[in-house]
């Protein structure tokens, strides 16, 4: 009797289950992905910064064209054009640096181990292929990307 009583609940939940419906969810994820494919940067260069913690969510897209940021994990994505200006120098520190090696570098801190801060990293992706960094404490980059990194939260700052 115990059986059939809970055969007939399961069938009772699963049929209740079929029939329920789910409102869609917004996925602010998308907002930014869904902005970058109407871009097409320049010489397939794109930039992004993440920097995460529990408290923090700071993305920052940046194309030739195009900077987006999005500033909380339920916020959606800010944009505004990138000067030629600015564009040049970004090109100029990506130049500086050996892309095949940023996935070695090593982290000066260590404090997004126990919390003490965000945990950043960096991914350029050019001509298809991508380039990440292993993650850093989020304000202090390894030394060569330094310069980089600071060029790119300056221009994710000036959004509003």
């Amino acid at each position: 009797m115990k059986f059939l009583f809970s055969l007939f609940i399961i069938v009772l939940m699963s049929n209740e289950c079929r029939n329920s419906k789910v409102a869609p969810t917004t996925n602010y994820e998308d907002n930014i992905e869904e902005t970058l494919e109407k871009v097409e940067p320049q010489d397939n260069i794109t930039f992004e910064y993440t920097a995460i913690s529990r408290g923090t969510y700071n993305r920052t897209v940046i194309t030739h064209s195009t900077i987006l940021v999005k500033k909380g994990r339920n916020s959606k994505a800010i944009s505004k054009a990138c000067s030629k200006d600015d564009w040049s120098k970004l090109m100029n520190l990506l130049n500086a640096i050996n892309l095949k090696n940023i996935s070695k570098l090593e982290a000066p801190t260590q404090a997004r181990l126990y919390d003490g801060a965000a945990i950043a990293q960096l991914t350029i992706t050019k001509e298809n292929a991508v380039f990440e960094t292993n993650s850093f404490d989020h304000g202090k980059p390894p030394k060569e990307i330094e310069a980089l990194v600071i060029k790119i939260l300056s221009l994710s700052e000036n959004i509003e």
